[in-house]
């Protein structure tokens, strides 16, 4: 039947759209296009081994939504630091103080810390539906916290201090290219990361990665 609305259709001039036939019912390909529809049918099933089962499709997209991407914690970092400067500036503009890029970075790896020590998340992680964990069978879970921001702590630091010595010194320049080495490193290991899906370096010294905290129905899938 499908074929023979392929050729009808030919045949008929798109059922008066065209103003000519394009073609001619040629009975040959009726009869070529269902035979091979025929043989199709009982064969398909020899060589359904090549592709994966529909078990295993189903767990690839359980353990996909289960992933959390690096776009997720990106977003769950932004919310978490525009938060942090907006209260900052807050309290720094009625005590009357500067607000330094060094406060500003112990007040933000400050409320990392507590958030995570207190309520297991931050609110930007409570929004994307994520939260740290240590690896399995790692109890000190406070230790890795406390570890893991530190390091970000030394590692945003280390540049905008290395920032500040190449506007303000006069060997700007070295210290340009300590500063554009270290970038370097850091962005090697991100793309590293990235592209395999792995755990970044601080991830693996403290022993904690990103997990989903949405639960996932797998009841969709089946």
């Amino acid at each position: 039947m499908l074929s023979l609305f392929f050729e009808l259709t030919q045949l008929t001039a798109l059922y008066g759209i065209y103003p000519k036939p394009y073609h001619l019912f040629d009975v040959d390909d009726l009869m070529l296009n269902t035979l091979g529809g025929i043989i199709g049918f009982f064969i398909y099933k020899h060589f359904l081994f090549f592709l994966p089962s529909r078990e295993k499709i189903d767990e690839r997209k359980i353990r996909a939504s289960e992933k959390v991407s690096y776009t997720r914690r990106i977003f769950a970092f932004g919310i978490d630091y525009s938060i942090t400067f907006f209260i900052a500036n807050i309290i720094m503009n009625i005590a009357k103080l500067h607000l330094s890029i060094l406060t500003f970075n112990f007040i933000l790896f400050g409320y990392l810390i507590v958030s995570h020590l207190l309520f297991k998340q931050t609110i930007g992680k409570m929004l994307v539906h994520i939260k740290l964990q240590p690896i399995k069978g790692y109890k000190y879970y406070s230790l890795s916290i406390i570890m893991r921001y530190m390091i970000l702590f030394i590692i945003f630091s280390t540049v905008e201090i290395l920032d500040f010595f190449v506007k303000h010194t006069y060997a700007n320049g070295i210290f340009a290219i300590i500063e554009l080495l270290f970038l370097l490193v850091i962005a090697i290991d991100t793309i590293i990361g990235l592209k395999r899906e792995k755990t970044l370096f601080y991830e693996k010294l403290t022993k904690t990665y990103n997990v989903n905290t949405k639960k996932i129905k797998r009841w969709l899938y089946v």
